[in-house]
């Protein structure tokens, strides 16, 4: 019995390999994770995440979000900058605001800032 959970424990153990987490960047830094949520350390970016990958995988993973939160893409409103976004409360009570933000080299992001 014991083989058989050890088995099974790596096996999952080695087949997951979802990052998971937040990274943190220093305001210097000249690069950026791609396909994983981080953050700079700076005040002005206090309570925001970015995510950053191709235009496909963007869709991807705001989809997620939205879905999750029962908002449907078309729902989006239009910044200042011309940027698509969404409100709404999380089921924590929390506000957030996610900003869907291209470039001209055939990035996406994601950010999101939220506020209670």
């Amino acid at each position: 019995m014991k083989i058989i959970f050890i088995a099974i424990s790596l096996m999952v153990v080695t087949t997951c390999s979802a990052q998971i987490g937040l990274i943190t960047l220093d305001k210097k830094a000249k690069e950026v994770p791609i396909g994983q949520w981080f953050t700079y350390a700076q005040k002005e970016w206090n309570n925001s995440v970015i995510y950053l990958n191709h235009t496909e995988e963007v869709h991807k993973k705001l989809n997620e979000i939205l879905e999750e939160n029962e908002i449907f893409f078309e729902d989006y409103k239009i910044d200042a900058e011309g940027d698509k976004y969404w409100k709404f409360i999380q089921k924590n009570g929390y506000l957030s605001y996610v900003y869907l933000v291209s470039d001209d080299e055939g990035w996406m992001r994601i950010i999101v800032n939220t506020e209670n």
